[in-house]
């Protein structure tokens, strides 16, 4: 009932069943992940969120519950904003031992951060390409060089002060004054807001003019942000992120590192299911999930393609050969197969 009420914005009313749950049985998950919902500054929109309250019952949920996914998940983005790292360890050693993630998942963030230059910056934008990097990183060691930076939790101001120290990054100063939390409708729907563009946009000036500190490169989930101003054609493709170039009239896509990148692809790494597990929430929709995977054809496509008009027929070949592979453990939707057909037609033998 309380959950239902906190669905339908009745945060009022969900609170005070909650804890009436809570007199009754003092240790329920559910119960402490309905009032961390309820106060927490980055989802809700209730007036009296509170971050210190939400970070209490995301640890109360997790404590109650070891195997709760989502308690975990939410401890970790306050342990970030608290600064502290062994509860940031913690929970993310708690989702790797939980399996949380599945491996194809996990296998496409691998991919992802193991293609990344040096120290880069990784802006992702939802939970698929975000949490698994940061567990693979956290409890495997996995490229920890890479500052990997969610856009949707960068429109909370105390997440984008403290990444910002962690990663070494300029911050503008108008952000130490800035106090509003995000609209709840956006950070839902893990679109990007106005603060999370205003210091994105911050960095790119930086990039312009050689300023910044470290490579800035853009998730491919993360692709649109690439059409505000501050970045529009300045994003050139190399298969699980884009580049950030320091001005525009850059290439759109860099067949080398795209190259390279689809070559380190293991077709049968991303075999089963791409849905992340779930309590009452269902943390990881599986059609976001689903995205990521369409971007592997995408880029082994695309390699194709440039690999033929290069005259590498070889090499085209050897795309199709990787492209039958992958639609043969992950399928591949009708325009996929209708443009797999088309290369398959033009490397065939006139």
């Amino acid at each position: 009932m309380a959950e239902t009420k906190r669905r339908l914005g009745r945060e009022a009313e969900a609170v005070r069943d909650a804890r009436f749950w809570l007199a009754i049985e003092r240790c329920s998950a559910c119960a402490h992940g309905v009032l961390a919902d309820c106060y927490d500054p980055m989802t809700s929109a209730w007036d009296q969120a509170n971050a210190d309250s939400a970070w209490a019952h995301f640890s109360g949920a997790a404590a109650c519950d070891p195997r709760g996914g989502d308690a975990w998940l939410g401890a970790w983005r306050y342990a970030i904003v608290r600064g502290d790292s062994a509860r940031e360890r913690q929970s993310l050693d708690a989702l790797s031992d939980l399996g949380w993630f599945p491996p194809a998942l996990v296998a496409y963030n691998r991919w992802q951060l193991e293609s990344l230059p040096p120290r880069a910056v990784l802006l992702t934008r939802g939970d698929q390409d975000s949490w698994p990097s940061s567990m693979l990183q956290g409890a495997a060691g996995v490229r920890a060089d890479v500052a990997v930076v969610n856009l949707s939790l960068l429109d909370w101001p105390d997440y984008a002060r403290a990444i910002g120290r962690r990663a070494g990054l300029p911050l503008p100063a108008w952000l130490d004054t800035v106090h509003a939390r995000p609209a709840p409708a956006v950070a839902a729907a893990g679109a990007t807001g106005a603060i999370a563009e205003r210091i994105v946009a911050a960095w790119a000036d930086s990039a312009k003019r050689g300023a910044l500190p470290r490579p800035l490169v853009v998730g491919a989930g993360a692709a649109r942000i690439g059409e505000t101003p501050a970045l529009r054609g300045r994003l050139t493709f190399a298969g699980p992120y884009y580049t950030v170039a320091r001005d525009t009239g850059g290439a759109e896509e860099d067949p080398a590192r795209l190259a390279a990148t689809v070559a380190a692809i293991d077709p049968p790494a991303f075999t089963g299911s791409w849905a992340a597990g779930t309590d009452r929430r269902g943390s990881v929709p599986a059609a976001g999930a689903a995205g990521l995977g369409a971007n592997l054809l995408a880029a082994t496509l695309l390699h194709g393609r440039i690999a033929l008009e290069a005259g590498d027929r070889p090499g085209a070949v050897a795309a199709l050969a990787k492209l039958d592979s992958l639609s043969a453990v992950m399928g591949a939707g009708e325009v996929m197969r209708g443009r797999i057909r088309r290369l398959r037609a033009a490397v065939a033998p006139h």
